[in-house]
């Protein structure tokens, strides 16, 4: 189901629109606070729900979503058990839970536990800022960590085009040298030692003249 036209202020590109959410909850008046909040924002979203384990469950392994929304007393089970199943669907997406009331203990147990955020539904006029806040921070994470592989993989390249060109260098026949502008020996090939009889890394740091 869609709602609303686009009138966020969601700028990072990686954050795709419509927002496609899976609200799992089970009172129905909720749902509909929960949604009226998120179109008085003008937020463009797509939303599924899940009330139980089993169907919160199937919604992630054949949807994919950009953020969960979870109440913390669901039937047969609760918000830490939610994140755990969102974590182990391979899923790596903002949970909020937006929960009638949580205790101080509670709330610490689920920050350790690695949810995103929390919200009591009496304060339903801050989630847009909430959602849009952990969106564009997953999606500043997800380009953080493509550009680190990036870099790995670049690094991973050079250092086999060095081994390749160092395995080249030190199998040919002729004489490679490398000398500074100055003049003095900072490479000579192993072909030296069987050319001129000199020990090539006796002549590094030699003058050339």
């Amino acid at each position: 189901m869609s709602f609303g036209p686009f009138n966020s202020t969601l700028s990072n590109s990686e954050v795709q629109l419509p927002i496609n959410l899976l609200l799992v909850e089970d009172v129905a008046e909720d749902i509909e606070l929960i949604l009226i909040s998120l179109t008085n924002a003008d937020l463009e979203f797509t939303y599924d729900v899940a009330d139980t384990a089993r169907v919160y469950q199937e919604k992630l392994q054949n949807n994919s979503y950009d953020a969960v929304l979870a109440d913390y007393r669901l039937p047969g089970f609760n918000g830490l058990e939610a994140l755990k199943i969102l974590q182990q669907s391979g899923q790596k997406i903002p949970f909020i839970l937006v929960t009638g009331s949580i205790g101080e203990e509670t709330a610490v147990e689920c920050i350790k536990a690695g949810i995103t955020d929390y919200l009591l539904k009496d304060r339903l006029f801050r989630l847009p800022n909430i959602l849009q806040r952990s969106l564009e921070e997953f999606a500043l994470r997800r380009q953080q960590q493509q550009a680190l592989i990036e870099r790995q993989k670049a690094q991973i390249a050079l250092r086999e085009s060095e081994q390749r060109f160092r395995a080249l260098i030190e199998n040919a026949i002729d004489i490679i040298l490398i000398v500074s502008s100055e003049g003095i020996f900072t490479y000579l090939s192993p072909s030296v030692k069987r050319i001129l009889g000199y020990d090539p890394a006796s002549l590094i740091g030699r003058c050339f003249f």
